[in-house]
């Protein structure tokens, strides 16, 4: 735990934007499942009401 908390402080620059970057991809991630379900959604409703 000691080596993490060096290398945070020696680059956290570095830290900060790979946070960064990996909480923009989860974001997308989530974003495009949930309008794939949403698509899927509307077309099943659609397809029954049909």
């Amino acid at each position: 735990m000691n080596l993490a908390v060096r290398d945070i402080r020696q680059n956290f620059g570095r830290f900060a934007l790979t946070t960064v970057g990996v909480g923009l991809l989860l974001m997308i991630v989530m974003g495009m499942g949930g309008i794939y379900r949403g698509l899927i959604a509307d077309a099943t409703l659609l397809v029954e009401a049909v």
